[in-house]
């Protein structure tokens, strides 16, 4: 573990000074939240909360209201269309008439609740059986309620004894009032004065007098008169109330509200998101540019932990996140938008910061499957089109009275909408959006007056908001409570959204990581033991006297410090790269390999560093096992790639130091000067940056990151491609200067280099292993002994130069390119050579001619 912190700090330093190297990319992704506040701003501006046209009431403002009688209750009927009454929905009430609207449902059935059915349907004017039904149970009657919500107005529920069959007295019966039905559905409101001028609640008071008239009745067997009359409260002094058919107004306002906290929900959500899914496209563009270029495969080369990789990313990025949730509650709050102007100071910051950590981490989950940055922009643009998506499609679907988000708490929602809505950080960003809403423009309470100033009405959504359950809400078959998570409950929740998709993204970049280096792992890794308790070697548990060629392979590499390789192979995708080689790579020497491209030494590089496993056979670096150990192979091994893996917006001498603090090793200055002055890049400015290096300087560097840290083994491959011949002799003595205390392995296509510096050469061709010696031995087996170059200057001259050879029976023509000749002649063979050069002499066209011994050029050609 604190391995892992050590690099994640090393990394996260890296990451923060890239970043701010590249602040305008970064700055540039800030820009939509600054934009999105701008058009919120202009949104609230054209919806306007509450407002009403309707003309004001004067019959209102009277010191001395009329008073009204209130006797039973209309008959309730249920109607399709607001607007029209000869439509009817299909109610289907148990015990009613099909289409009809059940005014009173009642509970138990027994002969005493009866009575009471029917003396309330004698004051009502109602019929039994059509108007007003009986259910056995309560539970019965709920289940009614729920299949026809628009159907039932009101159920009663009675006491009765069990014993004796009777009302229990004192009397507590229960009345549970549809207020859908009477506020929304009345056919009789705007007609009945008492309903008119004093509202539902005078709705309730008839029922409310009708049963209890009854209960009295039933209990005292007599008949109970109660004349009670009601009268509205005093308005006088008390300018533009809403007016008219108060009912009628306040289901216009209940509406309204609906419609519109929904769109200013939808509004503020939406625009959110897409900001936050634009700081994350960025991160996640980053991230892809960066693994594109194999920045990962050299991280994994030196042995860092792919928790310290992904971990160092997510945390440089935060800091952008949070200046970007400032700079959106600065600018909200400055130019009064009211999810920002009307919500406790740091509640719109700290809802942001947390909700783009978990954009970010979304987005770093995603880009971890994502190879190549072309594919990056497409990736980034299906990512924001479902959030956006989703955060204008939950508003619109949302059931009357209850803002989309909160709705998807219900109880009656499906667990697998549940589950896929919560996986996705828009939906959290969402919900407490519409928290906040709705607690700085609360519901209107439609049993009052609503002044017409209730669009300015603004109230603030608090700390104390933000720690409280929303609800209760009630739209369970069983009538139950339930409340949905606080906006702090959903903070931690993203919070844990952040961990699990940078756990995610852990998991997909091994199981996922392609060609970008270490291997592919397999998806059950994280079951497997040793991928937690790792393989460490342990010399002791070595069989040093076995028969077993494996185990005396080992040995071999064991005591020799040596990398012994036994007919290892690497196959892709039906392609062999690398067939059955077996080799010796012994300690201070430098073992050097040649091939044509594609003949598999990167391959094969690659599997001994650790980064790609062999298909079949063994592998053995002092010891380790390629297959088993190469964690801690990888961290004695020095690789330079075959391709420049460079951060362009950092130094020489910061990917130095950061190599060392990663490979735990001396990372003072006078080290790190040391390393660059054997590639002789000490004297390069200590600013400027590697993207203004040329080809050869970025060379040198790759060679000088294989040095950190004296590794026991050093992989080269083709390090002084593109160096000038003064650059190219100063990495030769590095490299001479390396076998000392390591295994050096160089490929490259320079035969001189190869000559120089291989104490052993091997040459593969199509993955096999085709040669193998020192210099000496395969310029005497497979050189000709002495090459005469000749350059012809015409066709007259190459008939004369073929003439030659054809006289001469000893010489053989290696290559014949553009007119040069290269003509061969054996050790052996040394006066026939003379002869030719005598003869070759008296060719007056020939241009020009010279003769040497064989080189490594010729074995290679051969």
């Amino acid at each position: 573990m604190p391995n892992i912190l050590q690099q994640t700090a090393t990394l996260t330093g890296k990451d923060v000074l890239v970043l701010k190297r590249r602040a305008k990319i970064m700055l540039l992704a800030l820009l939509p939240s600054v934009v999105a506040v701008i058009i919120l701003m202009g949104v609230e501006k054209a919806v306007k909360f509450g407002k009403s046209t309707a003309p004001w009431n004067s019959s209102w403002d009277t010191e001395n209201p009329d008073a009204y009688p209130v006797n039973g209750f209309p008959k309730c009927l249920v109607l399709k269309d607001w607007n029209s009454e000869d439509k009817f929905p299909v109610c289907n009430v148990p015990g009613s008439s099909k289409g009809r609207c059940v005014s009173l449902m009642y509970t138990p059935t027994n002969s005493q609740a009866d009575q009471v059915a029917k003396r309330i349907a004698q004051d009502s004017g109602m019929e039994l059986g059509s108007d007003i039904v009986g259910m056995k149970t309560k539970r019965e009657a709920f289940d009614a309620l729920y299949d026809n919500m628009g159907c039932i107005g009101i159920i009663l529920n009675i006491p009765i004894d069990p014993q004796t069959s009777l009302i229990e007295v004192p009397v507590a019966y229960e009345l549970w009032f549809n207020s859908t039905v009477y506020s929304n559905y009345y056919p009789q409101k705007g007609k009945n004065p008492l309903t008119k001028d004093i509202g539902v609640s005078a709705e309730f008071l008839q029922v409310q007098l009708s049963v209890e008239k009854a209960l009295a009745s039933v209990i005292t067997q007599q008949n109970v008169e109660v004349d009670i009359s009601v009268q509205p409260w005093p308005v006088a002094g008390v300018t533009e109330q809403w007016t008219g058919d108060f009912d009628q107004s306040a289901e216009q306002v209940s509406l309204r509200h609906w419609e519109q906290t929904n769109l200013e929900s939808l509004a503020t959500g939406s625009l959110l998101v897409v900001a936050q899914c634009c700081l994350a496209l960025a991160a996640m563009t980053l991230v892809v540019n960066e693994k594109s270029t194999k920045i990962l495969a050299l991280l994994r080369s030196v042995g860092i932990n792919e928790a310290s990789f992904w971990m160092g990313k997510l945390i440089s990025f935060l800091p952008f996140v949070v200046l970007g949730a400032l700079i959106s509650e600065g600018v909200g709050r400055l130019l009064q938008v009211q999810f920002f102007a009307q919500s406790d100071a740091f509640i719109p910051s700290l809802t942001l910061s947390m909700s783009g950590a978990a954009f970010i981490s979304c987005g770093l989950a995603l880009s971890a499957i994502v190879t190549q940055a072309k594919w990056s922009v497409l990736a980034g643009f299906l990512f924001m089109s479902q959030a956006i998506i989703k955060e204008v499609i939950i508003p619109l679907v949302a059931p009357m009275d209850m803002d989309g988000f909160l709705s998807m708490y219900s109880p009656v929602q499906s667990i697998g909408v549940k589950l896929l809505l919560n996986l996705f950080p828009g939906f959290h960003l969402g919900k407490v959006v519409a928290q906040a809403v709705n607690a700085i423009h609360p519901a209107p309470n439609t049993t009052q007056p609503i002044p017409s100033d209730f669009a300015s009405q603004l109230h603030r959504f608090t700390w104390h908001d933000f720690n409280t359950a929303d609800g209760p809400f009630f739209t369970t078959k069983s009538f139950e409570p339930w409340y949905a998570p606080s906006a702090a409950s959903t903070m931690l929740y993203m919070l844990a959204l952040t961990v699990g998709y940078l756990i995610l993204a852990i998991y997909l970049a091994q199981v996922a990581s392609g060609d970008l280096g270490g291997g592919r792992r397999s998806f059950m890794f994280p079951l497997q033991p040793s991928y937690w308790n790792g393989s460490q070697f342990n010399p002791d548990s070595m069989n040093l006297h076995s028969q077993d060629t494996i185990a005396q392979t080992q040995a071999k590499s064991f005591r020799s410090r040596s990398i012994v390789l036994h007919k290892i192979s690497k196959a892709f995708e039906q392609v062999n790269a690398v067939r059955e080689v077996s080799l010796v790579m012994e300690r201070g020497s430098v073992f050097c390999l040649l091939g044509a491209n594609g003949a598999g030494k990167s391959t094969l590089v690659s599997m001994i560093a650790g980064l790609a496993p062999p298909t079949h056979g063994h592998g053995f670096v002092a010891g380790m096992s390629i297959q088993e150990h190469s964690d801690q192979i990888r961290r004695n091994v020095g690789i330079c790639p075959q391709d420049n893996i460079l951060w362009p917006f950092l130094t020489a001498q910061e990917h130095v130091r950061l190599f060392s603090k990663l490979r735990g090793a001396d990372d003072t200055q006078l080290a790190i000067d040391t390393i660059l002055d054997k590639v002789g890049l000490k004297d390069v400015p200590s600013v400027q940056l590697v993207s203004g290096f040329s080809g050869g300087m970025k060379r040198r560097l790759s060679l000088a990151l294989s040095l950190v840290g004296q590794p026991s083994v050093v992989l080269l491959d083709e390090p002084t491609t593109g160096q000038d011949p003064v650059h190219r002799r100063q990495c030769w003595e590095a490299i001479r200067n390396l076998k000392k205390h390591a295994v050096v392995l160089l490929t490259t296509h320079h035969m001189q280099e190869a000559d120089e510096l291989g104490d052993r050469i091997a040459v593969m061709h199509d993955g096999r292993l085709r040669a193998l010696g020192s210099s000496e031995f395969l310029k005497r087996k497979f050189g000709s002994g002495f090459t005469i170059s000749i350059q012809s200057s015409g066709e007259a001259s190459r008939a004369e130069i073929d003439q030659l050879v054809s006289a001469h029976s000893t010489a053989q023509v290696i290559s014949n390119v553009a007119g040069r000749y290269l003509v061969g002649f054996s050790h052996d063979q040394s006066e026939d050579a003379s002869r030719f050069m005598e003869s070759l002499q008296q060719i007056s066209s020939v241009r020009e001619w010279s003769f040497s011994p064989s080189t490594m050029e010729e074995v290679y050609l051969k």
